[in-house]
């Protein structure tokens, strides 16, 4: 059993990051945003998959705290 994980959209690091978005994007029906750098997040991204959910993949990164 997958455990509960309360924001699913965050990722822990740069790797999960990468991971999610390639598992996620994998046929994915619309990518409003490619996983990139931002300037709020080290990686971010939007998509909707190949069943039509809605998705952000979220790491701040040393971006974190607001500074």
């Amino acid at each position: 059993m997958v455990p509960f994980d309360p924001y699913p959209n965050f990722s822990r690091n740069a790797d999960e990051a990468r991971r999610l978005y390639a598992g996620l994007s994998a046929g994915a029906q619309r990518i409003v945003m490619p996983l990139g750098d931002t300037g709020f997040a080290e990686f971010y991204a939007a998509l909707k998959d190949p069943e039509g959910s809605h998705w952000m993949v979220y790491f701040a990164g040393n971006r974190s705290g607001g500074n």
